[in-house]
């Protein structure tokens, strides 16, 4: 990509961009919210919303949009968190891109037939999807709030005192102890479950490029699942912090204020509330894969009551 293959492109999931065909190619219109590293990209990488198929059915793609094309737009950082992320909008007009720079997406629910970034580079993380990775980047950032979140009260333990008597230093209380190393667990089993997360990812990757086995949806989602369990773990952590840190933590421009609205962003993120969504999608996935077991034993005979019937009647 470019004259000089240097490429720094965000990626918009959301097809909020729609794309015609045109006599050069593509052409685009509409805007791409939420786009990280946009101020100094050199492309844009987002979904696309294609004319729908003959039959009605709705079609969406991938483009790839060169940065004299779009505008980035000055609206980021009146948000609750994140404000120092440079994540602004991107802005497209009836913007024309070569044919080669839309493709069709597959979606997720297909298996990785064209491991791409595998024959590139040799390195099997390339061969994975893209769910549960995507929840593990959002709670790698929670986790990493959280534990500097305990820091700063464990700072505050050291340092100030309790409202009631003995008026010693907080450390020594032991409800302070108590809320410190309740904190202190569940924010490490967060870290755990992202560690378990990465080292399955790379074993469900390192089993597909082996032929061993498909990387499938239900793993991509038993993923997604352990990520957002990690999150609950992470979320109370935070809860009990600033709940028992006192309201003079939450100064403005303190760093546990800080801590707390960036943290309030990770909680109103897509990773974070839907967690019951994910997990129904799971339980579709992995049941349906089993789903010939299921009719095999359907038509298996047994006696209920006296009576010979099949198994699922």
């Amino acid at each position: 990509m470019g004259k000089d293959a240097h490429f720094i492109a965000p990626h918009r999931i959301v097809p909020s961009v729609r794309a015609v065909p045109h006599r050069d190619g593509w052409e685009l219109t509409g805007t791409w919210g939420y786009n990280s590293g946009a101020p100094y990209s050199t492309h844009a990488l987002g979904s696309v919303a294609l004319p729908p198929g003959e039959d009605g059915t709705p079609r969406f793609g991938i483009a790839v949009v060169p940065r004299s094309c779009y505008t980035v737009l000055d609206d980021w950082g009146d948000g609750i968190g994140l404000r120092g992320s440079g994540s602004p909008s991107i802005r497209m007009e009836n913007a024309v891109v070569p044919r080669g720079n839309v493709r069709e997406a597959e979606g997720q629910d297909h298996p990785w037939a064209e491991p791409v970034g595998m024959a590139l580079h040799g390195n099997p993380m390339y061969a994975g999807r893209l769910t549960g990775f995507f929840f593990g980047e959002s709670l790698a950032v929670a986790t990493g709030i959280g534990r500097a979140m305990l820091d700063e009260y464990r700072s505050a333990l050291l340092e100030k005192k309790p409202m009631w008597n003995p008026h010693g230093l907080r450390a020594d209380d032991a409800h302070y102890q108590q809320w410190y190393g309740e904190a202190c667990s569940l924010l490490d089993a967060a870290a755990a479950v992202l560690q378990q997360v990465g080292e399955l990812y790379h074993d469900l990757c390192k089993r597909e490029v082996r032929g061993e086995g498909e990387f499938g949806l239900a793993d991509d989602l038993r993923l997604t699942n352990l990520c957002a369990q990690g999150g609950r773990f992470a979320t109370e952590a935070m809860g009990l912090l600033v709940h028992t840190g006192g309201s003079s933590a939450l100064h403005q421009a303190s760093r546990t204020e800080r801590y707390w609205r960036h943290f309030s962003a990770y909680r109103a993120h897509s990773g974070a509330m839907t967690r019951e969504l994910m997990a129904l999608r799971f339980a579709v996935a992995d049941l349906g894969a089993a789903g010939p077991a299921r009719t095999v034993s359907d038509v298996e005979s047994t006696t209920v009551n006296g009576e010979t019937t099949k198994a699922g009647s």
